[in-house]
């Protein structure tokens, strides 16, 4: 309800205009993935003082500070759990993970060289 009495306006929501009769709505999904990142924070038991799932051993990843999550798609049967499960698990996370290590090891050796 964007309007709780009639012409008694509220802070949020919107009002029509002189001549607008409706407003359409319409959502294209092709494009949209949801990514849920979760920020490192301070931690006094943490061995370097900070707590991330960045170096989570058991981040799919291996290094990234998101990760993905598809639930509403997949409730609104928009798409099929078995064929997201395997995309995703089976082929974003490994290609992200093999990624990584490489990159860490670059930077291992960018580290030595210094």
């Amino acid at each position: 309800m964007f309007k709780q009495y009639l012409n008694k306006e509220k802070y949020y929501g919107f009002s029509y205009g002189l001549n607008l009769k409706s407003v359409k709505r319409s959502v294209d999904s092709n494009q949209i993935a949801t990514k849920i990142f979760v920020k490192p924070n301070s931690n006094e038991y943490a061995p370097n003082g900070s707590c991330t799932i960045a170096e989570a051993s058991d981040n799919p990843t291996g290094g990234e500070l998101f990760f993905y999550n598809f639930d509403y798609y997949i409730n609104n049967g928009m798409l099929d759990k078995d064929t997201v499960t395997k995309d995703v698990f089976l082929g974003l996370y490994p290609k992200i993970r093999s990624l990584n290590y490489q990159a860490k090891a670059f930077n291992q050796k960018i580290v030595s060289y210094s």
